[in-house]
C-alpha cells in the first residue's frame, strides 16, 4: 500500500503542471483527475507486468475462423429489430465470433479474409428452412462500428444495419 501511496503522491506532484497536452490551462480538479488516471494506468501496467498476467493474442484458429470483436453483437435493419420485446425482428442479425444468425437461417464461419479491422469477407456454411448452402458475405463497419453493411457475393445487394 505504501508503494501505491508513493505513486499517487508522485502523480499528484507531477500534475502540478498547469497546461494540458494541447497547451490549454488545466483546473485543479482536472489536474487531480489526470493524475489519478495516469496513476491507475501506471499501476495496472506494472501489476500486469509483475504479476505475469497473460495478454491474449489471437490464435491461428481465431484469425482463420473468428470475427474481430468489433463485429460481434446484435444488428438491426430497423429500430423494431433491436427491440427485445418485439416479435417483428425479421431484420435482426446476431453475430458471434464464428456464427451469423438471421431470422430464418444461420451461418457457420468456414473462412475469413480480413481486408482491414473493419472489413472482412466470410465464407459461411448456411442452413435454414430445410436447406444447406455456402455463402460468401462481405461485412464492413463504419469507423465508429455503429453501422454494418452486408454484401452478398455475386450480387449487387447490400443490406445496412445499425448496432442494437
Amino acid at each position: 500500500m505504501k508503494a501505491g501511496s508513493l505513486l499517487i503522491g508522485a502523480a499528484i506532484a507531477l500534475a502540478g503542471c498547469h497546461a494540458s497536452e494541447d497547451g490549454n490551462a488545466l483546473s485543479h480538479e482536472d489536474r487531480e483527475a489526470k493524475a489519478a488516471i495516469d496513476n491507475a494506468v501506471s499501476v495496472n501496467q506494472t501489476a500486469a507486468q509483475l504479476g505475469g498476467l497473460p495478454v491474449p493474442q489471437p490464435t491461428a484458429h481465431a484469425l482463420a475462423y473468428q470475427l474481430p470483436p468489433s463485429f460481434v453483437g446484435r444488428w438491426g435493419m430497423t429500430k423494431a429489430d433491436c427491440d427485445p420485446n418485439s416479435l417483428a425482428t425479421k431484420g435482426l442479425l446476431t453475430i458471434s465470433a464464428d456464427h451469423l444468425k438471421f431470422w430464418e437461417s444461420k451461418g457457420s464461419v468456414q473462412r475469413i479474409v480480413r481486408h482491414s479491422p473493419y472489413d472482412v469477407t466470410l465464407v459461411l456454411d448456411m442452413t435454414g428452412e430445410g436447406q444447406r448452402w455456402t455463402s460468401t458475405t462481405r461485412l464492413t463497419l463504419d469507423a465508429a462500428a455503429t453501422q454494418l453493411v452486408r454484401a452478398e457475393g455475386g450480387t449487387p445487394d447490400h443490406y445496412r444495419y445499425q448496432r442494437c
